[in-house]
């Protein structure tokens, strides 16, 4: 039993992992002091919260088992968005050079540098000068994600609505019960 649980939290992204992977870096491009750089038709020379979300989806469509972003773990219900002009993973900053480590099989690597997110990083590398590596790491350790705070739902404590008055629109007064005509708002009979 104890086995699976370590499976099963390895899996899930509560349990640290260990193993061969691949680690993409990351990093804006340089400075520069010419303002009409950053017009260029490649986009912003920054890299962008998109650009960590195509990279760690192509990881995970190469085969990656288990994926973090600045030892940042994800799992089912990771999030990773912008705030201004902060990127957030599980709504915590992350900064950068940004590192998307990943533990999976050896072929991982060559599956991601097929893949459309290394096609364009490359082109941004190209276009705009971001800074783009991918490298294979022998024996990579990635955290575990912090547990999650699940919420749940709960009966209303309010009763349940009733209908008011007994008359119905369009009759002189009220039925007697058991005519059925009119249904109350939960669908029932009075």
């Amino acid at each position: 039993q104890a086995a699976r649980l370590r499976r099963l939290e390895a899996g899930t992204g509560l349990g640290r992992v260990r193993g061969d992977g691949v680690v993409v870096r990351l990093a804006d491009a340089p400075a520069k002091d010419d303002a009409a750089v950053t017009g260029s038709e490649g986009g912003p020379p920054r890299v962008l919260y998109t650009d960590l979300q195509k990279v760690a989806n192509d990881l995970w469509a190469a085969g990656a088992e288990a994926v973090a972003i600045n030892g940042q773990r994800l799992t089912a219900t990771s999030t990773i968005r912008s705030a201004g002009a902060a990127i957030l993973v599980d709504f915590r900053p992350v900064t950068g050079p940004y590192e998307v480590s990943a533990i999976g099989p050896g072929a991982m690597r060559d599956r991601f540098d097929d893949s459309r997110a290394a096609f364009l990083m490359r082109e941004l590398v190209d276009s705009v000068g971001l800074s783009f590596q991918v490298r294979e790491v022998e024996d990579l350790t990635l955290p575990a994600a912090p547990e999650p705070r699940l919420r749940y739902a709960e009966p209303s404590i309010s009763p349940s609505p009733s209908v008011s008055g007994s008359a119905v629109e369009g009759s002189s007064g009220p039925e007697p019960s058991g005519s059925g005509s009119s249904p109350s708002p939960s669908g029932g009979g009075r």
